[in-house]
C-alpha cells in the first residue's frame, strides 16, 4: 500500500495542503455575499481530511497500546472509576435517596 502524504496538513479555504504542496480540494460552493467558502458541512468536511494523518497517527499508537491490555485491567478500570463516582450508601443524588434506586 503506498504510504499517504505526512502530516501535518492544513487548509487554505478547501485546498489541503502540507507545507504549500497541493495533496487535495474540497468541492465547495461559493455562498455569495457571505465571504465563505462551502456549506459549513463542506467546510467541516475540510477540517476533518485536515486532521486524518493525525487522527490514524494517534488511533495507531491506542491500538498498541490496548492491545497490551488485558480484560482484568479493563474490569479494574471500571472498578476504580465505579467506586470514585458512586455517591455514599443513602446520600442524596439528583433528588433523590441512593437507597430508592436499588
Amino acid at each position: 500500500m503506498t504510504e499517504h502524504t505526512p502530516e501535518p496538513w492544513d487548509h487554505f479555504g478547501p485546498i489541503i495542503h502540507r507545507n504549500g504542496q497541493h495533496i487535495a480540494h474540497v468541492c465547495a460552493d461559493v455562498i455569495i455575499g457571505s465571504g465563505e467558502m462551502g456549506t459549513p458541512e463542506q467546510r467541516a468536511n475540510t477540517l476533518l481530511m485536515t486532521a486524518a494523518p493525525a487522527l490514524l497517527k494517534e488511533l495507531k499508537h491506542l491500538v498498541r497500546y490496548f492491545d497490551q491490555l488485558t480484560i482484568n485491567d479493563v474490569a479494574a478500570a471500571k472498578a476504580a472509576i465505579a467506586k470514585a463516582t458512586t455517591p455514599f450508601q443513602g446520600e442524596v443524588s439528583n433528588g433523590k435517596n441512593n437507597q430508592d434506586r436499588q
